[in-house]
């Protein structure tokens, strides 16, 4: 079904559609009308094979939101089922009101920190009933058995073996460093790009809520980390780390707050296996890049993880500061 076609079944007569090539796995538009913009998106079936539970999630999500002052999520809009979900053949479609944002770059690590602080406040405080909407999202150990599963019989050149070798380290030291820990609610996707932020620390908002799920916090903290501060940019990382720990407002136990730093080289190091995972089996997951571009964005992750891994002592105590001492 065409894009403009979809739109009337929200209700939205369309005069322009430009189609947002930002995203890695949903096809996603901005929708003008008159003087109101919209977002379309196009939900990824073979990520998303049950789009029942991805839309229960963002319902939950919007329940707890109902009252939030300090952060918000898009306010969706229903078809003629009062679902917020259309379903057209294999596409499944949804649409929400277009959120402007703008923030100067200085402020922006602050901002997006206590935004998704907030968010995991948030949700937390209405005790969501969330499913998991992909198998095993944030589960290293998952990711690494379909990358060694995809790089039996690959023939390896020397950079793929010394990657392969790298992140199998990293691998056997973090991949149970959360095992006791209580989960909580978070965004599950928590790169920067995810919060649409405005001129004030206050008044966030959180989109792509589709992997939504029971985590760890510092599985958001560590992904937000990766996506703002570039390697070893430790100034970044704490106008982030600052921000999370204002939003966050102590909902988090002494013992969350000490696996915050685990939680960036745990999400670098899985989201690597994720990439060269989709590089030899050729781009199945990431459906805007290809191979080579899954290879390349693993090179980088790889030297960026290295540089995360050398600041640990400075982040630790950089968490602490942050937490603990205002």
């Amino acid at each position: 079904m065409a894009p403009e076609s979809v739109t009337v079944m929200f209700g939205v007569m369309a005069e322009e559609i430009t189609e947002l090539r930002a995203g890695h796995i949903n096809r996603t538009y901005l929708v003008t009308s008159g003087d109101e913009k919209y977002i379309l998106q196009s939900l990824n079936a073979s990520v998303y094979t049950e789009p029942g539970i991805v839309e229960r999630n963002i319902c939950e999500v919007m329940r707890c939101f109902r009252s939030a002052d300090d952060v918000g999520v898009p306010e969706y809009l229903s078809c003629s089922q009062e679902s917020i979900l259309v379903r057209s053949g294999s596409e499944i479609w949804r649409m929400y009101r277009y959120i402007p944002g703008g923030v100067p770059a200085s402020q922006a690590p602050a901002c997006a920190g206590y935004t998704c602080g907030a968010f995991i406040r948030t949700l937390g405080s209405g005790s969501p009933e969330l499913s998991p909407s992909i198998e095993g999202f944030h589960s290293f150990s998952h990711h690494f058995r379909q990358f060694t599963e995809a790089a039996e019989g690959y023939a390896m050149n020397g950079e793929l073996s010394s990657m392969t070798a790298f992140l199998t380290d990293i691998y056997s030291r973090i991949s149970g460093v959360f095992a006791d820990l209580p989960v909580r609610p978070i965004h599950g996707d928590a790169k920067g790009d995810n919060f649409i932020l405005t001129g004030s620390v206050r008044g966030g908002t959180a989109i792509d809520l589709d992997n939504v799920m029971y985590s760890y916090a510092a599985i958001d903290y560590g992904d937000l980390i990766r996506s703002l501060a570039g390697a070893g940019d430790l100034s970044a990382a704490e106008q982030v780390t600052r921000g999370f720990a204002a939003g966050t407002a102590g909902v988090l136990s002494p013992e969350e707050e000490d696996s915050l730093y685990d939680g960036v080289i745990y999400v670098s190091a899985e989201l690597a296996v994720r990439y060269l995972t989709d590089f030899i089996k050729g781009a199945v997951f990431f459906r805007s890049k290809t191979p080579e571009q899954c290879l390349e964005r693993a090179r980088q992750l790889c030297v960026q993880l290295k540089a995360f891994d050398a600041c640990a002592d400075k982040f630790r105590s950089m968490t602490e500061r942050c937490f603990r001492k205002g």
